[in-house]
């Protein structure tokens, strides 16, 4: 079966170890081929011995183009595409597949690094090729073609040409021209027989003379990344154009920087797995196929930025595993001995980061993770209250159990609860069958060892809202279009009214006095959801409506995409941000954001006049605006997401405009602002819109 293959020229001529510095970097470059070859499914195939062993009147570089079809029929390959790299380059272990953006032409990359270079040797063969006239913009670098069959007798007619003028040509490279070998004239060879040749490779193809453009640097500015440009960006990397005593050093640093991205992967688990311990030797850890199955779950480019969290340290031999996966390791642990432990295993892992807490008596403030490690406390009360609370707390991570089949079944019994629930669904299980296992102490377990799952988006979400007595009958307005949604419940915080005759679903807290004031009462709004936050912990999504907003349809789908606050009016020209339609999916984030929220606006009420008569825009308002403006504007730390306020808080000022705008947007809250919801005419015109879209 044929297959593509890299002819790798690497004939060491002894006359020359000392001008190179000796050979050592075609190891380096070897290297990264090899893999890039393994991984591509491709033939790495090494010219090592010359077939002509006068080095001097058949230099290795010409040897390389010349008998390079010999020599591959002489090894009875059979192949497809072939790419002749010289063994200065270093291709990127994760180097798309090249050989696909061919199109089948004669491939190769412009030269135009050193164009005085260039320009002299092209005038110095002129002659030879009868003062043919070679378009320099299309020079191209000889180290790195790409041809295939169709292309055999090219290079057999430029071996002809090469014996055919052998003396003259060694008297050009040698005497008269004096720069470089068979570049120039493979150049006036291709556009002599006016071959096809495609030289728009994409950039990272084409790094050389990698220190005139400064490619061994990072951006020092940001200092976060001291990743060197070549490494970041390029593909393949040409170490030419560098005195060729310093290649061997500059290749050997840049393989020493990148040399663990080339490990194949059972060779590469088996150095990360020989550090640590493993359950048949180590009770308090997990099994190595447990940590097998991590690696091969985990150690790939879709994790490499990402963070875990371990609520469990023990002694740090998972920690330790763990911290060749990720970006970051953040590890729990409550006892002071452990922790002592795991940092001396964990030494030279500059990626862990150690905190001690109590997960069971404290108050969480751990970072968001993008995987949850859970093997902390093993009771069944230890592990639900671990899954709450990173329900609770963070964006839906993927969670990784330890010890599921250990008995009595505690472990086992909290998360299949959560799954049953509709909280967590088992994506696979890892470790060691119950069989199989085999533990330090004896202990025999019931089922598999570990289960990785994922979290499902809970959307299930209440509605509160605020409604003084002398507001009542727009309650009575809106609130059957609230009973219209999915919502759990409905919480209607009052100055003392109730109304029990309706649904189950409406609970109704007294927490002020009664006051008409407009200008007291809309710094209710924030009051009840602070109240509501504490109230009912079983349910982590909720919005706070202003009772003149209508419901047309359910608005669960905020809730998949909500992270913490959804607002609407951010966007909008003019308008203040709305504090009557305020959407919150509870975690420590949007927690912070409330009270700081709280503090603000304490602050507007206090220090700014409300004499007059503010309708339509209050304390409430003007804080909430200018703190998610300074954030939208700034740093983003309330991940606060803008929500249309056309579909979400459809309103406007004239009647028939305020229609077109339902029509258009299918808007899902209208607010009634102004009383609007007293004109009859105005209510039935909009329902009859809405039933029409439905």
């Amino acid at each position: 079966m044929k297959k593509n293959v890299i002819w790798w020229p690497a004939v060491i001529n002894e006359a020359h170890k000392d001008k190179y510095g000796s050979y050592e970097y075609f190891q380096y470059s070897r290297n990264t081929w090899e893999y890039w070859c393994r991984k591509n499914d491709c033939l790495f195939v090494p010219f090592e011995v010359p077939v002509e062993e006068d080095l001097k009147t058949y230099r290795v570089n010409w040897q390389k183009a010349i008998f390079l079809f010999d020599e591959l029929e002489r090894m009875g390959i059979e192949y497809d595409q072939i790419a002749l790299v010289d063994s200065s380059f270093m291709i990127r272990w994760d180097a798309p597949n090249f050989f696909e953006l061919t199109d089948r032409r004669f491939t190769a990359f412009r030269d135009t690094d050193n164009l005085k270079w260039v320009y002299d040797s092209v005038q110095g063969y002129k002659n030879i090729f009868d003062d043919f006239k070679l378009d320099i913009g299309k020079y191209v670098n000889s180290g790195f073609m790409i041809f295939n069959e169709q292309h055999k007798e090219l290079f057999q007619g430029f071996k002809r040409f090469y014996l055919d003028n052998i003396a003259e040509l060694c008297k050009l490279q040698d005497e008269v021209v004096k720069k470089g070998t068979e570049q120039t004239p493979m150049n006036y060879w291709l556009q002599v027989n006016d071959v096809d040749v495609k030289i728009d490779l994409p950039l990272p193809f084409k790094l050389t003379h990698l220190h005139r453009k400064d490619m061994f640097s990072y951006n020092w500015q940001l200092n976060e990344d001291k990743t060197p440009f070549i490494i970041k960006y390029g593909y393949n990397y040409s170490f030419n154009g560098i005195p060729k005593d310093q290649r061997t050093q500059l290749m050997q640093q840049t393989w020493d920087f990148i040399k663990d991205n080339y490990k194949d992967k059972k060779i590469m688990y088996e150095d990360i797995l020989n550090e640590v311990k493993h359950k048949d030797t180590a009770k308090y850890t997990t099994s190595r196929k447990f940590k097998t199955d991590i690696l091969e779950t985990f150690l790939n480019d879709d994790y490499k930025d990402k963070t875990i969290l371990e609520l469990g340290t023990s002694q740090g031999m998972s920690t330790r595993m763990l911290s060749y996966v990720f970006k970051k390791v953040v590890t729990v642990e409550w006892d002071d001995w452990n922790i002592e432990q795991a940092k001396k295993h964990c030494e030279g892992r500059d990626n862990i980061e150690f905190i001690k807490t109590d997960l069971y008596g404290e108050e969480w403030n751990l970072p968001e993770p993008d995987v949850v490690f859970i093997d902390a406390g093993h009771t069944y009360d230890n592990v639900k209250s671990d899954i709450e609370n990173c329900v609770k707390h963070f964006d839906k991570p993927i969670f990784v159990f330890d010890d599921y089949g250990l008995p009595p079944g505690a472990v086992k019994n909290a998360i299949d609860e959560k799954v049953k629930e509709g909280v967590l669904t088992i994506d696979k299980f890892i470790g060691e069958k119950p069989e199989d296992l085999v533990h330090a102490a004896g202990t025999k377990f019931f089922d598999m060892e570990g289960v990785i799952c994922n979290m499902n988006k809970n959307t299930q979400y209440d509605i509160l809202g605020f409604c003084s007595e002398n507001y009542k009958a727009c309650y009575d307005f809106s609130i059957e279009s609230w009973l219209a949604t999915k919502a759990r419940k409905i919480y209607i915080y009052t100055d003392g009214w109730e109304d029990d005759t309706r649904d189950g679903r409406i609970e109704f807290i007294d927490i002020t006095e009664k006051d008409t004031s407009w200008i007291n009462n809309v710094g209710k709004k924030l009051d009840c959801i602070l109240d509501y936050w504490d109230r009912d912990e079983s349910v982590s999504n909720f919005c706070f409506l202003d009772v003149d907003n209508y419901i047309t349809s359910d608005i669960s789908e905020i809730f998949e995409k909500n992270k913490t606050l959804g607002l609407t009016r951010i966007d909008m020209q003019g308008k203040t941000v709305s504090a009557g339609n305020v959407f919150v999916t509870k975690n420590k984030i949007s927690k912070r954001f409330l009270n700081d929220w709280k503090n603000l606006q304490e602050d507007h009420r206090v220090n700014k006049d409300w004499s007059a008569d503010h309708w339509g825009v209050a304390y409430d308002q003007t804080s909430l605006h200018d703190l998610t403006m300074q954030d939208i504007n700034g740093p983003n730390q309330y991940k606060i997401m803008p929500l249309d306020g056309r579909v979400y808080n459809c309103e406007h000022t004239h009647n028939g405009a305020w229609m077109d705008l339902i029509r258009n947007h299918k808007s899902k809250i209208l607010h009634f602002k102004a009383k609007k919801w007293q004109d009859e005419k105005l209510v039935e015109d909009i329902k009859q819109i809405v039933e029409e879209q439905k």
